[in-house]
């Protein structure tokens, strides 16, 4: 590996060697869909809570990213850029066995893994036999074969190598297309020039706003903020600290404080509805939000609450469970 250079000497970043890699399924729920049916193979096919055109879309094929149909939309949106796209609902037992066989093959290569959610995960080869008779890279096209031969040929992963999990993750967001990208020290900065902030895991486009009314309006000002600037953009000591790690290469938490004790989303209808697909939808949908939230600040959570408020009259309904794990 190359001798660390003075630019990334004084930006004190991570110059070790990488041993950590995250796995991501690309297009996971629609491209398992068409390896399990072959007669979606080619086609514009989107995974929706409900096969409703109000229904929101949780997984895109590659062919329909490709004519701009992408996750978040609802399927009317969808149908208005291309009528045939197909329409599937999820398949949840047959994306966790896909999901468990990518943990297998995984665990091949070390026992220091950490399933991230249902299509993505990652690994830490420090001290493993394949970190030296493979390295990094080695590992990923290796998993890569396995993927290709034991799941499936639709099912593609983009891996990204770095230094922790965040820049792992980075370097996976770079080739989303069965890419295999790696950061260190010797190109951190070149791959930051290239993105926008909201490029950034856990960076949404209200932080960064924040970020921005600070004067810090790229990644690579973002990194070389000092603490008195990420203040101004509303950044307590201990998130700002994170944040400086985090973006140096360095192996960080969550994203946010560890006195956050909840994560939530809510919605209020435009209108009254007793419609049981309508409530599964908007569930399924904040259920993924709040997902999301978790996954991107590195937290999982075991108690899952459900709260109802009626109007006019101001009933409340709510309920919750405890699960066997965290989730």
């Amino acid at each position: 590996m190359s001798q660390p250079s003075p630019e990334a000497i004084g930006l004190g970043l991570n110059t070790a060697a990488p041993t950590t890699l995250v796995i991501d399924l690309n297009c996971a729920f629609a491209s398992i869909e068409q390896q399990q049916d072959a007669a979606l193979r080619g086609r514009p096919v989107a995974i929706a809570a409900y096969a409703t055109d109000a229904a929101t879309i949780v997984s895109s094929s590659r062919e329909a990213r490709d004519l701009g149909i992408k996750t978040g939309m609802r399927v009317f949106e969808a149908k208005a850029i291309f009528p045939a796209v197909i329409v599937r609902e999820p398949d949840p037992p047959l994306y966790r066995s896909v999901s468990d066989k990518l943990m297998e093959i995984i665990e091949r290569h070390t026992p220091d893994v950490r399933r991230m959610s249902i299509d993505e995960a990652s690994l830490n080869l420090a001290g493993t036999p394949d970190l030296k008779r493979l390295g990094p890279e080695g590992v990923g096209r290796v998993v890569k074969a396995a993927i290709r031969e034991e799941i499936g040929e639709c099912v593609t992963a983009s891996v990204g190598v770095s230094t922790s999990i965040w820049m792992a993750k980075q370097a996976s967001n770079v080739d989303k297309r069965d890419g295999l990208q790696r950061i260190d020290h010797t190109n951190l900065v070149s791959v930051f020039e290239r993105l926008q902030l909201t490029d950034l895991s856990g960076i949404a486009e209200a932080t960064a706003s924040r970020l921005a009314r600070a004067g810090i309006l790229s990644p690579v000002q973002f990194l070389r903020a000092t603490p008195p600037r990420l203040r101004l953009a509303g950044m307590h000591s201990e998130v700002a600290r994170g944040w400086s790690m985090r973006l140096r290469g360095f192996e960080v938490g969550g994203f946010e404080t560890t006195k956050r004790k909840s994560y939530s989303h809510s919605h209020v209808l435009a209108r009254a509805t007793a419609s049981q697909g309508e409530l599964e939808e908007l569930l399924m949908r904040l259920s993924d939000m709040v997902g999301r939230r978790l996954r991107a600040a590195a937290r999982r959570g075991r108690v899952v609450s459900v709260g109802v408020v009626y109007r006019p009259d101001a009933r409340h309904f709510s309920k919750q469970a405890k699960q066997p794990k965290p989730i």
